[in-house]
This record gives structure tokens, sequence and C-alpha cells, in this order.
């Protein structure tokens, strides 16, 4: 009777992820433009950098910088400034939009008959339709992305003797990745759960893990361990990152609350049905952290992210390199910053560090040693932090997020490495992240 519990309680913490790699998108539909999807998510953001130039007159340069600051009863609360060449405001914004409201014109710059487009922005690529409108003597070509609308990825318009062009400098979409769970080599928790059978109440643990991850895959271990922590089985399951379909999506918002136990407080989706309720993380998608039904309770007692501080220091041969522009609204300075481990022994790792200007040429190196500390047994224990899949130019990342000065910085750091970072402050914005990375 004991194993037979605890073999039912496992396939139902397990029932959700084996559900998802049921689900197979139609790869031979035509993906659909959701309309105003750019305002659907809160803390999505978005910069321009717009250039006005007249014949024989100087360039005038401006930046704008916005974001998704609330979303309540189906409107979106967007907030923005604008800043002039000096980078000082020059408008606020604040405005409210309606998630299915979109108008003729929006719905103009994503038609199936326009031609698609893929542009490079640097920081990433946008799948975009271009739309071209000329009228009374102006010209205006718009591309837009087809996966974030209306986002307007690069705009240029003529009108005589002006010309003004708009692009995309940076784009921030904090979308809630459905694997995120699963895309950290080493991450682990274990949950705790009570049965109570004719009046006798039993314990048991279950124990998850996760390896060998790639972009698109990775396995994921369940343990059922009994009171005393012995192994009763033992279950290794393949996951591949594919597209989650929406089309079953609830129509009603969930309940989220926060929820606390044992290995922490998380904000959860909270699921009633038939008198059960389940309490699943709202940034790890598959994380259970509490379930309570007839007879039986759980709840999550460990979490370990699995990020190691000293990862990269832990190999020769380890390096990365970062990319740093520094934009006061007229100028742009470019500047590379590259880390190599040159040497791991005797408990120190030595490194060398690279700085390169915009054009590649060396503007100084130097050598320095950290001592290194083994890497214990739970590398990150959680403590409320909020995770998110982040892209660069080397790649996504499960990162780990951090705001100061009122959220004017935005630090992303992946195994102690700060794999992308912004800044505003007194007109000045910075955005550095990383372009290599080589770990061993």
């Amino acid at each position: 009777m004991k194993r037979l519990s605890i073999a039912l309680l496992m396939l139902l913490l397990v029932a959700p992820a084996i559900l998802a790699q049921d689900e197979k998108p139609d790869n031979e539909a035509k993906p659909e433009v959701v309309l105003r999807k750019l305002y659907a998510t809160e803390g999505r953001a978005w910069n321009y950098r717009i250039i006005h130039w007249s014949r024989g007159e100087s360039p005038v340069v401006e930046t704008t910088s916005d974001c998704v600051a609330k979303i309540k009863d189906g409107k979106a609360e967007i907030k923005g400034d604008t800043f002039d060449f000096e980078g000082d405001v020059m408008e606020t914004r604040d405005s409210f939009l309606d998630l299915d409201g979109a108008d003729d014109d929006e719905k103009a710059l994503v038609a199936d008959d326009l031609p698609l487009e893929t542009l490079d922005m640097g920081f990433r690529k946008f799948e975009c339709r271009k739309l071209v409108r000329k009228d009374d003597g102006v010209q205006v070509t718009t591309w837009t992305s087809t996966e974030y609308h209306p986002l307007i990825v690069k705009q240029v318009t003529f009108e005589g003797d002006y010309t003004e062009i708009r692009k995309l400098t940076s784009f921030v979409s904090a979308e809630r990745d459905p694997w995120l769970l699963y895309r950290m080599d080493g991450r682990h928790w274990k949950t705790k759960t009570t049965i109570k059978l004719g009046g006798v109440n039993q314990t048991n643990y279950s124990e998850y893990s996760v390896s060998n991850v790639t972009d698109s895959s990775a396995d994921y271990t369940v343990l059922a361990l009994d009171a005393q922590g012995t192994v009763v089985s033992s279950t290794t399951l393949p996951i591949e990152f594919k597209q989650v379909s929406t089309a079953q999506a609830p129509a009603k918002p969930p309940t989220i609350e926060e929820k606390e136990c044992e290995a922490g407080t998380f904000e959860c989706y909270l699921t009633v049905n038939n008198g059960t309720k389940i309490w699943s993380s709202t940034v790890w998608t598959g994380l259970t952290v509490a379930l309570e039904m007839k007879g039986v309770t759980s709840e999550l007692v460990e979490f370990d992210l699995g990020h190691d501080a000293m990862k990269l220091y832990r190999a020769a041969g380890n390096s990365y390199t970062m990319h740093s522009v520094t934009d006061t609204g007229g100028m742009k300075v470019e500047s590379y910053t590259t880390y190599n481990i040159t040497k791991v022994e005797n408990g120190t790792s030595t490194f060398e560090l690279v700085s390169k200007d915009g054009n590649g040429r060396e503007v100084f190196r130097s050598e320095s040693g950290l001592e290194l500390t083994d890497a214990p047994d739970h590398l990150t224990p959680y403590a409320k932090q909020v995770e998110e899949l982040i892209e660069t130019p080397a790649g996504k990342f499960p990162a780990i997020r951090t705001e100061t000065g009122e959220n004017e910085t935005v630090t992303w750091t992946w195994h102690g490495i700060a794999v992308k970072t912004q800044i505003k402050m007194d007109g000045i914005t910075m955005v550095m992240e990383v372009t290599e990375l080589k770990m061993e």
C-alpha cells in the first residue's frame, strides 16, 4: 500500500510534464500574428533612437523609452519618456490601451500580402512585415515585428528635404519561458508529501533534478523516497523544449497569490478543482509549490536554482567577451572586454582581462588570480529570486534578474556572469551583454 501511494502521487506530480510533451503544435500551419501582443506582458520594455535630419542642417537625435507598467481588466498601462540630445526628458507618456483594440492602421502593418524581411538589430533578429506608404509627397517605410505586434523595429520617413530614421535599440520581452525550470544543468528540488490512510500519516519525499541540458532538450529525473530517505523508485524523462500550444488556454485569468512553504515564499497560480488546490510557480512553469487534496498534502521543502557563481573560473580555457555600448544621446561609445581563464592550479584560478575599443584596438590588459571555493551541494538556494530566459548574441541564458536604483539598473546573471546589464541615469544609457562564451 505504501509503494502504491507513492506511485499514485508521483503520477499526479509528474503528469503536467508528461502532458506538455504530448502537445504537438501544427508545424504546417502558418503562424498567426497576435494583434497587440506587444502590450500583453507586464515588464516588457523597448527603446528607440530617432534621427531627424533636414538638408543643410545638422541631425537632431532623440531617444525614447517605453514599457508595459501594468495590465488590468484587459487594459495595458504604457509608460514612456522621450529624451533630447542632452538626455533631458522632453515628454512623459502614460496611456491605457485595450489589448483587443487594434485599429485598422495597426492591422495594416502586418497584412498577409506584405513581404517578410528579417532585420538584425545587433542585439537580436526580428521577423518583420515591410509596409511602404506614399501619400502627398511623404514616403514612410515601416518594418513591424510579426511576433510582437505592433512593435516597429525600423521606420524611415522621407518628406522633401526631411528624413527621419527610427531604430529599435533594445527590447526586453519579459516573457515567462514554459521550459525555464528545465534549462539549468544541476537544478534540483525536493517535495514532502503527507498521506493520511486509516488515521495514520505517512510521509514520503520526491527529489527532482535536471541534467544533460541543451538548447532544445534536457533530462528530468524523479526519485521517490520513503520517510527514511531510501529510494523507492527512479524515473528519468527526456523533455523537448517545444512550442506550447495556447489554443486551449482558459479565458478566465488565473488566481495569483503568494504561497509560503518550507523552501520559501513563491508567487503562484492557484488552481482549485473539486476540492483539490494546487499552487504552481508563476516563474518556473511545472514547479508545484504546494498541493492540498483529500487525505494528501504536499509542499516544496528545497529548491536549488543550480547557478555556480565560480563556474567560469573552475577550468582553464573558459572565457567570455562583454560588449558595452554607452549612448549619451548624440554620441555612442563602444568597447569590448574579454575574460580568459589561463590556469587553474592549487585552488587558484588565474585569468587575463583584455579591453578593446569599438574598433578592436587593445587599450588595456591585466592578469589576476582568484581563490576558488569548492562547489557547494546547494549552489544557489532559493531566496525569492526571479529568473528569466534572456537572449544575447552569445545565446539564451536562464538568468537571475536583479534591479537597483528604482529600476534604473537591471542585471541578468547566469552562473555568476552578468550576461546582460541595462543602465539608465542622467541622460546616459548603457547596455552590456555577452557576445561570446566558452565554458568547458
